[in-house]
């Protein structure tokens, strides 16, 4: 499985916690990890990024939105097309898995993954009815 992990300018300091973090807890060992930035990233903060991916998992990959989306939701959906792109080219299932969502187990990963593939679906995730008149009427949660 393909841990997907999304930043932009704003967030990329929370995503090197969480790869830290990740780390901290065991660890991705037998999965991969890609990181999706925007294209307003400074560099020199997108490499410490991946130093901190290859740290915990056993392939980093990085791919970058061509220029930069600001906004939300059209930043996080930019990054997510990116993301489901790069997956599908390597025909793997893949996590989205945003800075501030936090795993706080041991093992979460590999848990995950389990269950993803006992499922046999396409997609895994929590599906909930927006508030927000602009979303359709239902929707899968981010994470």
């Amino acid at each position: 499985m393909i841990v997907a992990i999304p930043f932009c300018k704003a967030d990329a300091a929370a995503a090197l916690t969480l790869l830290e973090w990740i780390t901290q807890l065991g660890g991705g060992a037998g999965h991969d990890c890609l990181l999706v930035a925007d294209a307003a990233v400074d560099w020199p903060m997108a490499v410490e990024l991946m130093n901190a991916a290859q740290k915990s998992f056993h392939r980093v990959d990085t791919v970058c939105t061509e220029s930069p989306v600001p906004g939300w939701p059209a930043g996080p959906n930019a990054l997510f097309l990116e993301a489901a792109r790069f997956a599908k080219s390597v025909d793997k299932p893949f996590l989205w898995l945003e800075p501030d969502a936090i795993p706080i187990k041991a093992g979460w990963l590999e848990r995950l993954a389990g269950d993803y593939k006992v499922r046999g679906t396409p997609y895994m995730g929590h599906i909930y009815k927006p508030e927000d008149m602009r979303f359709p009427p239902f929707v899968m949660s981010g994470i």
